[in-house]
């Protein structure tokens, strides 16, 4: 980038790695923009592309089979949990199950595809904590992470599915299914 001089690699190693066939693909088509940042949002919103090959924050990178077997899990868990779960009046139940099961569609989709996450959305861009705070790994930004959509549904999915949990009176005996007085 910028002022990098190009020198003949010594070893096999030193090679630069050429992006996937696939990755180059997604470029020339317009799936992964060219421009590795954007600001949307001065001090606001960036979209800052980030590639990312492992879980949240990058954790466990190179594990995709794993990644994408637990999607296929918790995909099947949550359309059993709307079929078993709700009723037809449970329309709050159903948008947040949809919005988790639509992040876990988004970001298998991708894992299969690209063989990684297209993260891009980068909120608070070099905000930093007030007062020299710091976070426990000495980070100073206040949100130094980047997601994409499939994160955000994700997220706002569980939220309100916790909501509606905390709200949702205690279930009763009689309606305990196993229970002795419920048979």
């Amino acid at each position: 980038r910028g002022n990098a001089q190009t020198k003949a690699p010594s070893t096999a190693n030193d090679r630069p790695r050429r992006p996937s066939l696939r990755l180059a693909l997604a470029r020339a088509t317009g799936l992964i923009p060219f421009p590795a940042r954007r600001e949307i949002v001065p001090g606001i919103l960036d979209f800052t592309l980030v590639l990312n090959r492992g879980a949240v924050f990058g954790m466990a990178a190179g594990k995709r089979a794993f990644f994408i077997a637990f999607t296929c899990v918790a995909v099947g868990l949550g359309m059993w949990m709307f079929a078993r779960w709700t009723t037809r009046r449970d329309t709050t139940l159903h948008a947040a199950i949809g919005l988790v099961l639509s992040g876990g569609l988004g970001n298998l989709y991708d894992r299969l595809v690209f063989a990684c996450v297209r993260d891009f959305i980068h909120p608070l861009p070099g905000v930093m904590l007030p007062f020299g705070w710091s976070w426990p790994w000495g980070g100073r930004e206040v949100w130094p992470y980047v997601s994409n959509v499939a994160d955000l549904w994700l997220l706002v999915g569980i939220g309100v599915l916790l909501v509606a949990m905390l709200k949702a009176p205690p279930p009763t005996a009689e309606a305990r299914p196993g229970s002795p007085s419920g048979a």
